[in-house]
């Protein structure tokens, strides 16, 4: 059996190439894609065709929208959420830090709050990050201070406390060094090896 058919999925960061990977892939085992995203001509549809057989969409907003994603969730009997949005600006910084913390921290807790009192929806996957490790947060001097780090730490422990308080079906993923297609974030290990090697640097 395919357990994807027929079901109605929020995704949040379609326009990342995690998330454009899962949206295909969701499409094509015949789910019903609503995507979240912040600019909807990031979104790669590679067939058209598809996306207008699964009655997907793609809706435009800002990840701390609460109103927006909870009339979305209302609206198309959502079941299933795929929270993927996040600033992954974990190397230098070359983006303010309030724009990490507020996309990584805010966008999460506006999710969350849209999702409450919600029946229908059956589980929501949160991905955090290897560069959360339990324990090592909280030994005085062994803190990452980076703010991707402690964006990811408050986002898993907001949704622990979502979890116990309020009884939302949430699943915790960390990713570690993933990479493919369409990664062009040249700041992270492997895409900046890639780069690298085909420029002929070291």
């Amino acid at each position: 059996m395919n357990f994807w058919s027929q079901k109605n999925i929020l995704l949040t960061g379609a326009s990342g190439f995690i998330g454009n990977r899962l949206f295909q892939s969701l499409m094509k085992k015949n789910a019903r894609v609503f995507c979240f995203v912040r600019d909807r001509k990031k979104v790669m549809i590679e067939n058209e065709e598809l996306f207008k057989k699964s009655r997907s969409k793609i809706y435009e907003g800002e990840i701390t929208d609460k109103e927006k994603m909870s009339r979305i969730i209302n609206n198309n009997n959502i079941e299933h959420i795929f929270h993927l949005a996040a600033n992954n600006q974990n190397r230098l910084l070359d983006k303010e830090s309030e724009i990490i913390l507020k996309t990584n921290i805010i966008g999460c807790v506006s999710l969350l709050d849209a999702c409450l009192k919600k029946k229908n929806i059956k589980s929501i996957i949160v991905v955090s990050s290897k560069e959360v490790k339990s324990n090592r947060y909280f030994e005085l001097g062994k803190v990452n201070k980076h703010p991707y780090a402690i964006s990811k730490l408050c986002l898993e422990l907001i949704a622990n406390s979502y979890i116990e308080n309020f009884n939302l079906p949430i699943h915790i993923v960390k990713f570690d060094n993933v990479y493919g297609g369409n990664d062009l974030n040249f700041s992270r290990l492997i895409p900046s090896l890639c780069k690298n090697l085909m420029l002929g640097k070291e």
